[in-house]
């Protein structure tokens, strides 16, 4: 990768974090607790005091088997757009080789790994199952 290409990469992800912090801040507040109220005289208001709050679980997971198979179900879905991306440019790469047999196998690589990480992606989810089968882990699923 050349220093001008290393460069954009590095402005397009700090421009992602940036945009990211900034567009993707949430902020839930807390309701049900809090201070017991009152006003300036000093007397109390109602509607304070403290109630319990839980947290929900935002995996619903309980084990680590779970929490395996949502990370790759997950990753699976990032991996799509990805693939298509790394295909495009694999055959931009062919389309504007310009007969240089160098730049068409630059090219040829590109979709060839592209397609061999997508498979490695999409058997990853039945890797957990032979594992678990072969473990013996019937809590897992």
């Amino acid at each position: 990768m050349n220093k001008k290409a290393k460069k954009i990469l590095f402005i397009t992800l700090i421009s992602f974090l940036v945009l990211n912090f900034i567009l993707f801040n949430n902020v839930i507040a807390q309701t049900g607790g809090g201070t017991t109220g009152g006003d300036s005289k000093g007397t109390t208001g109602g509607g304070g005091g403290g109630g319990t709050i839980s947290l929900p679980n935002p995996l619903s997971c309980e084990n680590l088997g779970c929490i395996i198979k949502k990370i790759i179900s997950e990753l699976q879905k990032l991996a799509i757009p990805i693939v298509v991306i790394m295909v495009l440019i694999g055959g931009f790469q062919i389309m504007t080789a310009g007969g240089n047999e160098e730049k068409v196998k630059q090219g040829k690589s590109t979709i060839w790994w592209a397609v061999i990480g997508y498979v490695i992606i999409l058997l990853a989810n039945g890797l957990v199952l032979v594992i678990e089968s072969f473990l013996g882990a019937k809590g897992m699923k």
